[in-house]
């Protein structure tokens, strides 16, 4: 990107993906970004009860697998901020994760755009 900002979505994985893409097969990522879609804002949601809760373990959970799940589609900077995240959670701590589930709600925003626009792209 031409602000400094690394990219959503790291585009050699959505090629790699698209590698496994079996003949006559559903879309791969179509398939995988929707389910990102519907799973992603339980999970944030998750992190932003558990906060309020003081729940560091909850945290961590919801953190872990967000991670995973952004990890897999190439989302490697809300991966990141889902790590530091779960790091906080494993440490027994919520302090600092509002303003962190702020970026990843922000993150998790051009995602979706990226991932939008990439399936328009493919159609």
């Amino acid at each position: 990107m031409d602000n400094g900002q690394p990219e959503a979505i790291d585009r050699a994985v959505l090629k790699e993906l698209r590698s496994l893409q079996g003949e006559g097969e559903p879309d791969l990522i179509v398939e995988l970004s929707e389910t990102f879609r519907a799973e992603a804002p339980t999970l944030i949601a998750a992190m932003r009860t558990a906060v309020t809760l003081g729940n560091a373990d909850k945290l961590k959970q919801a953190a872990h697998s967000l991670k995973g799940s952004s990890a897999g589609l190439g989302a490697k900077p809300l991966s990141a901020l889902s790590a530091e995240v779960e790091t906080l959670g494993r440490n027994g701590s919520v302090i600092g994760a509002a303003e962190k589930i702020d970026q990843i709600e922000q993150e998790y925003a051009r995602v979706i755009k990226t991932l939008e626009s990439e399936s328009k792209n493919q159609a």
